[in-house]
């Protein structure tokens, strides 16, 4: 597992040469200024981030949020142990407040700082 710094740290450094990257780097940053950065996982692939709640005992069903980033469009989904699955296609501007949505939905866990959820 990367930490959230180290995925923010690359997430800019793409942004800087592919702008349709920016998103995720927000995202990260948001989570960065959330206040509860170290309650989730976070891992990476060449398009997506991988979260999952570090707590043992939100384990059983919670299974993972996958943030992918495509040309136009962010998907954002759960991929839960139960086999249960949820999917949000949409403008990659509003990566901040869907991604927050699924993990309080998800997770139970909220954002306490500064994060830029409601933009």
């Amino acid at each position: 597992m990367r930490t959230w710094g180290e995925v923010r740290t690359w997430m800019w450094e793409i942004a800087e040469t592919d702008s349709r990257r920016l998103p995720m780097a927000h995202l990260c940053d948001s989570v960065l200024d959330s206040g509860v950065a170290d309650l989730l996982f976070v891992n990476t692939s060449m398009h997506d981030l991988l979260v999952a709640d570090r707590e043992p005992e939100n384990w059983t069903g919670a299974g993972v949020v996958q943030v992918h980033l495509l040309p136009d469009l962010v998907r954002i989904h759960h991929l839960s142990t139960t086999g249960r699955r949820e999917q949000i296609d949409a403008d990659p501007e509003r990566i901040v407040g869907l991604f927050w949505r699924f993990v309080m939905e998800k997770f139970g866990i909220r954002p306490m700082g500064r994060t830029g959820v409601g933009g």
